[in-house]
């Protein structure tokens, strides 16, 4: 049913894609699904993110429609997506319209973090899918938090140690 859906939306889905390599081959098609891309060949999740071009107006609602680009369900890129939205507070505190070009100071952070966007494809996470551990010496949750005036951020994670 999903499928239909999205094949009559003229949208595409992973399960589709996957479904229809060649395998004999030997090559596997890299999936871009939620704003994430999976390499298949070497099982790992990255990202791709291009810069505005010269053109580009920085204002309050072009910053933001930026920052909405990049959609990171699974939190990877936290880290570089709070220091765009702490832009964006001091946008809101100093009072601009969203139209109106940013303050100099303002449009220098915007400017870097536009130009980091680029490595965003130099961030690589191992996908860690297995069904069998084998016997463990110790299973363990750890949870991580902090916090500052400007943002917080939490992480979870389970760590197995095998024999």
């Amino acid at each position: 049913m999903a499928i239909k859906f999205t094949e009559g939306a003229g949208g595409n889905t992973s399960r589709r894609q996957a479904s229809e390599a060649d395998l004999d081959q030997g090559h596997l098609p890299s999936v871009k699904t939620l704003g994430i891309l999976w390499v298949a060949e070497e099982d790992m999740f990255t990202y791709t993110a291009h810069p505005p071009g010269k053109e580009f107006q920085l204002t309050k609602r072009s910053f933001l429609k930026s920052i909405a680009t990049l959609f990171d369900p699974l939190g990877f890129l936290a880290p570089y997506i709070v220091r765009a939205k702490i832009i964006l507070q001091e946008m809101w505190t100093t009072g601009i319209d969203w139209d109106e070009p940013m303050k100099e100071d303002q449009a220098e952070k915007a400017r870097q973090w536009f130009q980091e966007l680029n490595s965003l494809q130099c961030v690589q996470v191992p996908r860690c899918l297995q069904h069998n551990f084998g016997e463990q010496i110790s299973t363990g949750l750890h949870f991580f938090a902090d916090a500052s005036t400007a943002a917080y951020g939490a992480v979870v994670y389970n760590l197995l140690e095998r024999l």
